[in-house]
């Protein structure tokens, strides 16, 4: 069962990549975000190739398709504390790396634990930037709750 849940997952992912780039990144937030939470279904996807990296991709892809679709970048109060925190935790790493010698072999764990901390300011500079009116608001939140009854 688990295999059938990874073909159509990792096929799911193919098509969403050039939905988001090719027509609008909106697709990837109304239809990739709500299935971060269930990560047992994604562990299905390890045994392709890159299917590890499907989360990461994906909001890559987001962030590219946004660049290529609309340049606007929507200002929120919550904007400059969370540039503030993802440029000290930055600065952070790095100064960490000086302190404790480390080279990037040895360190690769510290990056990816920094990536996966940062990987919620993404998403709500993702959403904010994406999700525009009432309607793709409710949209977002049935695709969210429907999601995680599955």
């Amino acid at each position: 069962m688990s295999n059938v849940i990874g073909t159509i997952l990792y096929f799911y992912f193919i098509v969403m990549i050039f939905l988001v780039l090719f027509k609008d990144s909106k697709y990837g937030v109304l239809y990739f975000l709500p299935l971060i939470p269930l990560t047992r279904y994604f562990l299905a996807t390890h045994n392709y190739p890159m299917g590890k990296d499907i989360w990461d991709i994906m909001l890559i892809v987001i962030i590219l398709g946004w660049f290529l679709h609309n340049k606007e970048f929507v200002k929120t109060a919550i904007n400059r504390p969370l540039y503030f925190l993802i440029c000290f935790t930055f600065f952070e790493l790095i100064y960490g790396f000086i302190i404790f010698g480390k080279d990037f072999n040895t360190a690769i764990d510290d990056i990816q634990m920094w990536r996966n901390y940062m990987i919620l300011p993404i998403i709500f500079f993702i959403v904010v930037n994406h999700i525009k009116n009432l309607h793709e608001i409710k949209r977002l939140v049935f695709l969210m709750s429907f999601k995680v009854e599955i």
